[in-house]
């Protein structure tokens, strides 16, 4: 968990003016720093580049040695005016290096960002003056004078010229507070920035209080603009945020000593003291502690069953036993206990009897035969989601779920209501979320979320679930509802992502009724290759996998969390009772990995285009409109909803200025680049403080694999290659780099070492330790028994041994540590990994002899 000296919320952190972000002031720096060692991830300012997209000469100094502000912006100018909307321009400013951005300020309030020489500014009042300012900046954070003010006054309420299209970035003017203004019916702005802190929340308690969870409710503080946010402490920890008086905080401790404290936030970023602290004590736990039959049954197998069956349920080719894995039957527990208690062991059947069949009995079942709380569906482990209910079973428990919750998202507006959808293709579910493309004609960058279009993104690179399906011609697609940084995220936002390899979608859904915090979950499908087991590439990588569904299912985070398509280890970092976060790594300008058609990365639309062509639709996405994807679009939404800085956020901006210098950059990535900046983050994930990082470079593809990637879909899409042959365009990464990539670990590591960052990611002690994965974790002495204790003696050596069993595995078997689809281990990383966990063991470990 992330320990901080003083009550500072990462929020505080969102409206940093970009001068100071990019200087690192001494006023922020020793607070990055802070969170960095603390694990929490840092957050890097907005670095962007050359306003034609292109790169500073390989000779120019490096963003360290840049000490030259740019020229300042001149002929500030208005375009175009309405009563809410200014259109302004100026001419370019002038670097030694290059400018990479501009700063706009209206009456001395911060508007934004943008790496154009013009902006639309809306939100504003009506028959109102406004004072705008631009400065420039560099790479290197240094920040030029402003412009000369332009006054323009906006016309009256009556005045209905519309304003005229530019196709400049668009940006919000902040509104503070509803009420009428002068002539507009709109707040007027504020004179001067306002500094006025909200008073301290008074009256804090506590009600509700259980084992895991508290409900906090205080009497709403004041302020002369109003309040944004109030941010919930227990001490130093920042608890959770709310826009609303009241906080429900889940996940606690049982049998704990917490502090909590509140304090109030406006949008200026005003802050006002703690509250009081309100004391609580959480509840005993109900279950009970490591001797509970299940983990003795645990280690009775260990000791005296897995001689046979193997420690994993696998067999061993010892005696005539079959293996329990892959039984053609669920065996109900009663019958498996009699079983048991009858029969085993083999030579003495008394030494197993009664206690002793039906916890053994238990954990067989829970661990080989079953998903834990099912006892009916046998395990295929080939599948990651076998042994979850599928399709109407699975949709009328998630919606009872839901409604138990009380929750208002757009997933359950769609898959909840009396007739529910009938969805065969992407589109179609795309529709449902309310994500069409009502204008494929409005094309360009101007209309990505406008006109009736969702915002859209594309990258060629991604650290997430689906990393290993993901580079430049097989991207992933983010689709989601637009939304301006300033004014809020929309309430019930919701945002899909897709991309293809794989039968599923992964949708994040805002709960109105939950001050917008997000939900997490995952549709999957079906296709008619699935009825015979027969899907190729040809069915999964190509336009194909977007229609013709047979079913979709959908499950919850709740659902998932004890498999590998968790994403709670991404989007909840900090475990639970904290705050579940959209994640976009790349955050700021330039993006690096995403697919814009003025940037550098602009590479990956070639190679993306090279082999789709430019009349393939992509994800859902018109083809005519791919051209256009602006992950700005989706950094507003990231920022509207209050998710940014990231944890352990990769500075786009200062990373391609240091791997520039890398001749052949970016489009001939033959030569890898180097960068002391994406070093910094990428030891944070090796020490599994953080996730993986995305790659210092921004094309990801092997040179000498791309160019036959591109000619065999090439050959697919002009019918000269058939479906069935169509190789996997996916196995395109740049196989030496595989480890900064983040596919294998860092090369040097110790056992130890390997464990920690092929493991850490899932296995640590700030996810949720109540689930069986969590019997394993990286910091050995704090294994839980998922039951409110912590395993120790025979039953910690016991899942130290199955963990050792795990990387043995093969990479096909979806209980394989570590998965696959995150990282692989060679034989010699598995060996020295399985020494260091078989050395920290005080008992006789099956898996551990001749270690």
């Amino acid at each position: 968990m992330c320990n901080r000296t003083s009550p500072v919320s990462p929020s505080a952190l969102q409206y940093t003016p970009i001068k100071s972000s990019l200087s690192l002031s001494t006023i922020i720096a020793p607070f990055l720093a802070a969170v960095i060692l603390s694990g929490c991830g840092g957050g890097g300012a907005s670095n962007k580049q050359t306003d034609d997209g292109s790169a500073p000469a390989s000779d120019s100094p490096s963003v360290t040695q840049d000490g030259r502000a740019p020229t300042a912006p001149a002929n500030l100018t208005v375009v175009a005016a309405s009563p809410d909307i200014v259109t302004l321009s100026w001419s370019a400013s002038r670097d030694n290096v290059g400018v990479v951005g501009y700063e706009i300020s209206a009456s001395d309030i911060q508007i934004g960002e943008v790496d154009e020489t013009g902006v639309t500014v809306d939100g504003l009042s009506a028959n109102t003056d406004y004072a705008f300012t631009v400065q420039a900046y560099d790479a290197a954070g240094n920040v030029s004078t402003a412009s000369a003010p332009l006054v323009v006054k906006t016309p009256s309420a009556d005045d209905a010229n519309s304003i005229l299209h530019t196709g400049f970035p668009r940006l919000g003017f902040p509104r503070f507070g509803g009420g009428g203004g002068g002539g507009g019916g709109g707040t007027a702005p504020v004179a001067g920035p306002d500094t006025a802190a909200p008073s301290i929340p008074t009256g804090l308690a506590a009600s509700g209080v259980s084992a895991n969870q508290a409900t906090l409710s205080w009497t709403a503080a004041t302020d002369n603009v109003g309040v944004a946010t109030y941010e919930v402490f227990n001490g130093s920890q920042l608890m959770t945020l709310t826009t609303q008086p009241v906080a429900v905080l889940t996940g606690l401790a049982p049998s704990t000593n917490y502090s909590f404290a509140v304090q109030a936030r406006d949008a200026a970023q005003n802050v006002s003291g703690l509250s009081a602290a309100v004391a609580v004590t959480t509840l005993a736990a109900t279950t009970p502690t490591p001797s509970t039959p299940n983990t003795q049954g645990q280690l009775t197998y260990t000791q005296s069953c897995a001689v046979c069956h193997g420690a994993d349920g696998q067999g061993t080719g010892q005696g005539t036993v079959a293996p329990i894995i892959g039984v053609t039957r669920a065996i109900p527990l009663a019958e498996l206990t009699t079983l048991i208690d009858t029969t085993m062991p083999p030579g003495d059947p008394t030494l197993c009897t009664g206690a002793c069949a039906s916890s053994v009995a238990q954990y067989v079942s829970d661990t080989f035969m079953t998903q834990p709380g099912d006892g009916t569906e046998p395990v295929n482990f080939t599948e990651p989601l076998a042994g979850l209910a599928e399709g109407p079973e699975q949709i009328a428990a998630l919606c009872n779920r839901l409604a138990l919750l009380n929750r208002s998202d757009v997933v359950r507006d769609t898959f909840c209501g009396a007739t529910p959808p009938a969805i065969n293709s992407l589109r179609g579910l795309q529709t449902a979320l309310g994500l069409t493309f009502n204008n494929p004609n409005a094309t360009g960058r101007g209309n990505n979320g406008a006109n009736g279009n969702p915002g859209f993104a594309l990258t060629g690179h991604s650290s997430s679930l689906v990393a290993r399906f993901v580079n430049a011609i097989n991207p992933r697609a983010i689709i989601f509802t637009p939304a301006n940084r300033f004014a809020g995220a929309p309430a019930g936002y919701v945002a899909m992502g897709f991309v293809r390899g794989d039968q599923f979608a992964e949708i994040a859904a805002a709960d109105r009724n939950n001050n917008n915090a997000v939900n997490f979950y995952l549709v999957t499908f079906k296709q008619a290759c699935n009825l015979t087991n027969t899907c190729t590439d040809g069915d999964l990588l190509t336009p194909a996998v977007e229609s013709n569904w047979l079913d979709v299912t959908v499950y919850d985070d709740s659902d998932l969390r004890n498999t590998i398509f968790d994403c709670l280890q991404c989007h909840q970092v900090n475990g639970p009772g904290t705050q579940k976060i959209l994640r976009m790594q790349e955050l700021a300008n330039p993006w690096s990995h995403w697919f814009r058609d003025n940037r550098a990365s602009n590479v990956l639309l070639q190679d993306f285009q090279a082999a789709h062509g430019t009349n393939e639709d992509y994800a859902g996405i018109p083809a005519n409109l791919i051209s256009a994807s602006d992950p700005a679009e989706l950094e507003d939404l990231v920022r509207a909803a209050g998710f940014a800085p990231q944890p352990n956020q990769y500075n786009s901006g200062r990373i391609e200025a240091e791997v520039r210098q890398t001749a052949g950059q970016p489009a001939d990535n033959t030569t890898p680049g180097v960068s002391a900046t994406w070093n910094a983050i990428y030891q944070n994930s090796v020490q599994s403080q953080a996730i993986a990082v995305p790659y210092h470079d921004i094309k990801v593809t092997d040179p000498a694999l791309l160019p036959n990637l591109i000619q065999s879909y090439r050959g697919f899409v002009n019918g000269t290659l058939s479906a069935q042959a169509l190789p996997d365009i996916r196995d395109a990464f740049y196989q030496a780099q595989l480890r900064d990539i983040g596919f294998k670990v860092q090369a040097g590591l110790d056992g130890a070492g390997i464990v920690r960052q092929a493991c850490g990611q899932c296995h640590n002690s700030r996810l949720d330790q109540t689930i069986g994965r969590a019997r394993f974790n990286i910091d050995l002495a704090a294994m839980s028994d998922t039951r409110g204790g912590v395993l120790t003696g025979a039953a910690r050596d016991a899942e130290i041994g199955l963990a050792v069993t795990r990387m043995l595995l093969p990479p096909e078997d979806v209980r394989k540590m570590p998965p696959e689809m995150f990282r692989t281990l060679d034989a010699a990383e598995i060996n020295s990994a399985a020494a260091y966990l078989c050395s920290q063991t005080t008992t006789a470990v099956p898996q551990c002899a001749g270690r």
